[in-house]
C-alpha cells in the first residue's frame, strides 16, 4: 500500500469512527457541528472521509462529543450500546444491603455507576457502596426510605427520587418492615461543577 492509499484510508476510518461515536452518543451531524462551532457541510465531509480534519479541528470535534483525542484512537475503545445482565453482575454484600452493580465506567466513557440496592428493613445507609466524586441520583422502585441531608429529611415512596452531589453527608434509612429496592446512579461528567447542591 503506496502512502495515498494509507492515507486515504486513515482518512476513512477517522471519518467512519467519529460518526459511529456520534450516532452512538445520540447527536445529529447538525447539533455536533453546531456545538463544535463548524459548518455540518464540513463535518459532513471529515465523516465521509472526503477530507482530513487537523489535529485541532478533530480535537475540537472530540471536545464536543466528549471524548479524549487518545480514546478515540484506541483499538479497544468500544463505542456501541452496553447491556448488562443480572446474571453477571457483581454483587456487594453489606449485612442489610445487597448492592447489584448494573453498570461501571469503562475505560474510555463517562466515570458512572447504575447500582440496584436492595435495603433490608431497619438498614442505614450513609455512604454508596462505589467510589464517586459526581452527582448522587436515585428513584426508589419498591418500599420507602427516609432520606435526611443536613437538617432536611423526606420520606420517600415508590417511584420517588433525589439528586445530590456526592460530597455531601447523607443518611437513607429504611423505617419500614419491608426490603426497599433503591436505583442509584453515579456521574462525574460535570466536574467543574463548584456549586455542589
Amino acid at each position: 500500500m503506496n502512502d495515498t492509499e494509507q492515507t486515504e484510508r486513515a482518512r476513512h476510518q477517522v471519518g467512519t469512527r467519529l460518526r459511529e461515536l456520534r450516532i452512538e452518543r445520540g447527536l445529529s451531524q447538525r447539533e455536533l457541528a453546531r456545538r463544535a462551532d463548524m459548518t455540518n457541510a464540513n463535518l459532513s465531509m471529515i465523516e465521509q472521509g472526503r477530507v482530513s480534519p487537523s489535529i485541532q479541528t478533530l480535537e475540537k470535534i472530540l471536545r464536543a462529543v466528549p471524548i479524549s483525542l487518545a480514546d478515540f484512537f484506541r483499538d479497544d475503545a468500544p463505542v456501541g450500546p452496553r447491556v448488562s445482565k443480572h446474571s453477571t453482575q457483581p454483587r456487594i454484600h453489606i449485612p442489610g444491603l445487597d448492592a447489584f452493580v448494573c453498570l461501571s465506567p469503562r475505560d474510555n466513557g463517562p466515570s458512572s455507576f447504575i447500582i440496584t440496592q436492595h435495603i433490608k428493613p431497619g438498614f442505614i445507609l450513609t455512604e454508596i457502596p462505589v467510589a464517586t466524586t459526581g452527582w448522587l441520583s436515585a428513584v426508589v422502585v419498591q418500599g420507602a426510605l427516609l432520606l435526611t441531608l443536613g437538617d432536611s429529611a423526606w420520606t420517600l415512596e415508590c417511584g420517588d427520587a433525589f439528586q445530590f452531589h456526592c460530597h455531601r453527608r447523607f443518611r437513607l434509612e429504611n423505617q419500614t418492615d419491608q426490603e426497599t429496592i433503591l436505583i442509584l446512579a453515579t456521574s462525574s461528567i460535570d466536574k467543574d461543577t463548584d456549586n455542589k447542591v
